[in-house]
């Protein structure tokens, strides 16, 4: 047993490191720190702690992690003006609508990443803007529409108290807007074909479907001629002194820091190098002493896994575990290769879902992927908008699937 737990934890720091490593952060320089009035330090004296208000699902601005922990953009900037100003932060995850009712009760001192609008100005002061986005409008791939004009009479799912319900309003006024809690929701909204398009940046509608496997709701146009969108910092504004302090610390941050900013979440580099693993001197002879590791594969479970033509393995795991020799186990079903790992006949699966009857009897490694999941229906199935709506339906799903514990 103690030889698996270990070859999990190899598979695991392995997984943790076959991505590139951005380059080096570059380090703070003198000329780089804020200098603060005596009013800036006296405040900060007063206020320990500043409270930020973030954003659980905007990638690749502001999101969450499965620990619930502050990540993106904005999270990066916020360090850096930390570290330049003496700022200590304290971050809480929450719905964006309630993020900014937040602010605007003065129950936060500031929101990490916002769009500028004259309406937030009444009850907020913004910092200059650190990312310039474009707006872009992501359609169901099913759509038989050309232009701009086509999208009369259709509705959109957009988060509530987004910015860009304004934008639609005023340029779009035939589309229907479907207000939603989060752009999960509004995802959710359109792949089950109660909308028909997203409205928000580029950059973060393509993350959120990328992370999520979603290759249905397709970018359709911009909506360049009425100008693009920026991103800022937004500070209570019965607090001056914060907003000059924000503002102090984005100003000294340099463009090299900038840079690298834009290249950690956007830069569209070659890989250059991979991170070693460090393993100990068991962990190495127990590699050597197990030549070749049994893995069960799906035959034919694309993007995920599958074995082509030639009989290679491809996919998503295949990439991942290019760099370790296995031996492929492929011939089987599902539910044959889970009665396989049962009676040890293969050593690990490549693609798995974690169900509490499974951890019974098996070891995971942290997931490396988590799509979401979907219901399909023959065309003359009425709409299903809800779990309610499966009431009294026969539903197929493959024998051993982790559908069944769910």
């Amino acid at each position: 047993m103690k030889s698996w737990i270990r070859f999990l934890y190899l598979l695991g720091l392995f997984l943790h490191c076959s991505a590139a490593l951005p380059d080096q952060e570059p380090a703070l320089s003198n000329h780089n720190q804020v200098t603060l009035s005596a009013e800036e330090q006296a405040w900060i004296k007063a206020h320990p702690v500043i409270s930020v208000g973030a954003e659980p699902d905007w990638l690749p601005f502001s999101y969450a992690d499965k620990k619930g922990q502050f990540h993106g953009i904005a999270n990066d900037y916020l360090n850096l003006i930390a570290k330049k100003t003496g700022l200590k932060l304290k971050v809480t995850m929450d719905q964006w609508s309630n993020q900014l009712q937040n602010l605007r009760n003065k129950k936060i001192d500031l929101l990490a990443a916002a769009y500028f609008t004259d309406e937030r100005s009444a009850f907020g002061t913004y910092s200059t803007p650190y990312f310039e986005v474009l707006r872009y409008f992501f359609i169901r791939d099913d759509l038989n529409i050309k232009t701009l004009e086509d999208l009369n009479g259709k509705r959109v799912a957009i988060p509530k108290d987004n910015a860009n319900i304004k934008i639609l309003k005023e340029h779009f006024p035939e589309i229907e807007i479907m207000k939603v809690k989060d752009f999960h929701a509004a995802i959710d909204a359109v792949l089950e074909n109660r909308a028909a398009m997203l409205y928000d940046n580029y950059t973060t509608l393509s993350a959120l479907l990328k992370k999520e496997a979603i290759n249905t709701i397709i970018p359709f146009k911009s909506t360049r001629e009425f100008g693009n969108s920026t991103v800022h910092f937004i500070s209570r504004n019965n607090a001056p002194e914060l907003a000059s302090i924000i503002q102090k610390g984005l100003d000294a941050i340099s463009n090299k820091e900038n840079q690298f900013i834009y290249n950690k979440w956007l830069g569209n580099k070659p890989v250059k190098n991979k991170q070693a693993l460090d393993l100990t001197a068991k962990e190495q002879e127990w590699l050597s002493t197990h030549q070749h590791i049994r893995i069960g594969v799906e035959k034919y479970w694309p993007p995920y896994e599958y074995i082509n033509k030639s009989g290679e393995m491809k996919g998503f795991t295949a990439e991942i575990i290019q760099r370790i020799e296995f031996e492929i186990h492929s011939d089987q079903t599902r539910a044959q290769t889970l009665e396989k790992i049962g009676q040890k006949k293969i050593d690990m699966m490549s693609s798995i879902v974690q169900t509490p009857k499974r951890l019974k009897s098996m070891r995971f490694t942290d997931s490396y992927y988590t799509p979401p999941n979907s219901i399909y229906t023959r065309k003359e199935t009425p709409s299903i908008n809800s779990l309610d709506d499966l009431k009294n339906k026969t539903i197929a799903v493959e024998n051993k699937y982790y559908f069944h514990e769910r």
